[in-house]
């Protein structure tokens, strides 16, 4: 079997974005080695590709599954018009992992832009993973507690009958900041940032450092028309008080948890 190439239309829109930075056919046509099975339902906007190595990516809609068993990788990434895309992956312990919980399970929870998404985007990852035409190889993740980024997580896969879930331990979430996690600032006097003169104006800051145990904010990165730099909370909490700067709106009131 001869080299081909597998189409998949409803992903051209993310191909247009791309080509406006000069890459051509990133996502709405995929090559397939010889020896590769595919399966593609274009009406539903589903598809396949087994590699030869074992490998499979799988489509449902606009979500990726990739399937690495070489690797035990299991991921779903999420491509949205416009914007970063989400992503859910499981991949093994390191070796020298101690952690009793990951241990138990095998596998480590890796997630980006997740937070608030879970009841729709666990639901389609189930739905992929465990999709005997888009993943025949079939998902051995069992349901159990599983760790990102020092937050636990009890999951469960919805295999016998049960809603699938992802729900977060509470006791593991990180403390709530006693400063906007993302705020839009105006700055009424320079601010000497690492040895550089940041000009009085706007500027829109994000939490970059805090300790853990108090949720105390220990460094912002301020972004702005004359660059980005990088202040310690003490300072600006300071600017705050003598009213020097001042927030002129929250984005987000607290961190993101994952």
């Amino acid at each position: 079997m001869a080299p081909t190439a597998l189409r998949l239309p409803w992903m051209v829109v993310f191909d247009r974005e791309m080509e406006r930075s000069g890459f051509a056919g990133v996502f709405a046509v995929q090559d397939v080695p010889a020896g590769s099975e595919v399966w593609v339902d274009e009406a539903a906007r589903k598809a396949r590709i087994t590699y030869p190595d074992g490998r499979i990516a799988a489509w449902l809609g606009t979500a990726v599954l990739q399937v690495r068993p070489d690797e035990q990788l299991y991921e779903v990434t999420w491509h949205v018009p416009g914007a970063d895309p989400y992503r859910i992956q499981f991949r093994p312990m390191d070796e020298w992992c101690e952690d009793a919980t990951i241990r138990e399970t095998g596998y480590e929870l890796y997630m980006e832009r997740v937070q608030g998404k879970e009841d729709v985007l666990w639901p389609q990852f189930t739905a992929l993973a465990l999709d005997p035409l888009l993943n025949p190889a079939g998902c051995p993740l069992p349901d159990g507690t599983y760790i990102h980024h020092d937050i636990a997580f009890r999951i469960d896969f919805g295999r016998h009958g049960s809603p699938a879930s992802l729900l977060p331990v509470a006791d593991t979430l990180p403390p709530v900041l006693d400063f906007p996690y993302r705020s839009e600032l105006a700055l009424h006097r320079p601010v000497d940032a690492g040895g550089k003169t940041m000009p009085a104006g706007y500027y829109q800051a994000t939490v970059s450092g805090f300790r853990m145990a108090e949720g105390e904010v220990t460094s912002l990165t301020c972004r702005g028309k004359a660059g980005v730099f990088h202040v310690s909370g003490k300072v600006i909490v300071g600017m705050l008080h003598d009213r020097s700067a001042e927030i002129l709106s929250v984005i987000e009131d607290h961190m993101l948890h994952y």
